[in-house]
This record gives structure tokens, sequence and C-alpha cells, in this order.
């Protein structure tokens, strides 16, 4: 038995466990989160520099809103074509913000390869064997 440094109680701790710290409930799980967290950045306070995870945040927010509006321009193309019609700058907002609020930190979640494509491509290849004209 040991007991929760956040709510005081007894708790039989998970056998994975090497130094229980907290009971399971959430609340003293959270708490304990917060304060490994804040250990590690004393310990590191040296190593830790801001404005570089900032400019790192809105890198990754930059590729991945280029790939969203490269997405969403092919979404749109094909619509098209298949005689679809929907209220796309609505669909736009909603897809941006779930895709935004999924927490994705790498464009290489979406696809293997940092640029999977790029409409500018599309009008430089040259077309297909089968549908090039002789």
């Amino acid at each position: 038995m040991h007991n929760c440094e956040f709510c005081n109680i007894q708790f039989i701790p998970r056998n994975q466990v090497k130094k229980p710290r907290a009971c399971l409930a959430k609340k003293c799980q959270t708490l304990r989160q917060r304060d490994n967290e804040k250990t590690w950045k004393l310990k590191h306070i040296d190593q830790y520099d801001k404005e570089y995870f900032e400019i790192q945040r809105d890198k990754r927010a930059k590729e991945i809103k280029e790939i969203l509006e490269s997405f969403l321009v092919c979404l749109k193309v094909g619509l098209n074509f298949m005689g679809k019609n929907i209220e796309f700058k609505i669909f736009t907002t909603i897809f941006s913000d779930f895709i935004f609020k999924l927490g994705i930190r790498k464009i290489n979640k979406f696809w293997p390869l940092k640029e999977a494509f790029n409409i500018s491509d599309l009008e430089e290849k040259t077309p297909p064997r089968f549908l090039q004209t002789s």
C-alpha cells in the first residue's frame, strides 16, 4: 500500500509502476503529470527556449495548412467532376478545424512524403500516354 501524494489516500499501485506516487484517479494522475513536467522544466531550464518551440509550432501549422489547401482543391475538383454540390466554404471551415484539433504535430502523419501532392505540379507534367493526342 502507498499513499497518494495528491489526495492522500492509500492505494495499491499497478505492477508496472516503479515509483508509485499517485492513485489511479484522473485528477491525481493529471497533477502528477504536471508536477513531472514542472520538475523536468526546472531541471532543464537552460535547454528550454520558448521562441524555438513557438517557431516550430508555427512551421508545423503552415505545413499542415499547405497540404490541407492542396487537398481541398483536389476534393473540390472531384466534387465538380462527380456533379456533387455542397457548401464548400462551410465544409472547408469545419474540415480545417477538425484537422487542427486532431493535434497532429507532424505532416507525415497524413502522408509518408513531405509533400504528397501539389496542384501546380499537375499543370507542368505531361499527361499519361493514353491521354495524349498524336
